[in-house]
């Protein structure tokens, strides 16, 4: 397979396919909100806009990330903590806080409401709304995504499927194969 179609994977690392979208090589890159900055900044010479991820009956094909802000058990400041946390929950501590760090807000809420993004240019307004928007699908679809990415051994799916995704697009070896190579591997590495 062409370098466009699938610029190259291995285990956890990737090859950005974003220098091949902001020269105009491919038509679309399938990438995050990270991104939003680079094209608003660098794209000059085309129009760009982010669009909705596929969903269909198993579900949406966003995968959540990003962080999150915790308090451990174990603090000496239980209280404090917690309020810190239900302070940063709160409905407008958490749209001041994504409108001002152009952020995907986690609130459930807000994604359903949308987030005030004036500050930043039209079409990365437009474009974090998106996917905030399809957070909030996700969270309802494929709400596995999101457990996912709490899961203690999260690194050994992550590592193994796209090393395997990667060989049966370029095919080096079969779907099949490569399906089955996935289910051995991934079993043994959360075995271990």
């Amino acid at each position: 397979m062409p370098a466009e179609g699938w610029p190259a994977g291995a285990g956890t690392a990737y090859k950005n396919a974003a220098p091949l979208f902001l020269d105009g090589t491919v038509a679309m890159h399938m990438s995050g909100s990270w991104m939003l900055g680079n094209y608003d900044k660098n794209i000059t010479d085309f129009e760009w806009k982010v669009v909705p991820i596929p969903c269909g009956p198993g579900g949406c094909g966003a995968m959540p990330g990003g962080s999150g802000v915790v308090a451990f058990k174990s603090t000496k400041h239980p209280e404090a903590a917690a309020s810190f946390i239900n302070f940063l929950a709160q409905t407008d501590t958490a749209a001041h806080f994504a409108s001002n760090t152009s952020n995907i807000t986690a609130h459930q809420g807000l994604q359903k409401l949308g987030i005030d993004y004036s500050g930043v240019s039209p079409v990365v307004s437009a474009g974090l709304s998106t996917f905030a928007a399809n957070a909030g699908k996700a969270a309802e679809s494929t709400p596995q995504a999101y457990w996912f990415q709490g899961y203690n051994k999260n690194f050994a799916i992550y590592g193994i499927v796209p090393d395997y995704i990667t060989k049966a697009i370029t095919g080096e070896m079969s779907l099949d194969d490569a399906l089955n190579a996935i289910d051995a591997d991934v079993a043994a590495k959360i075995a271990e």
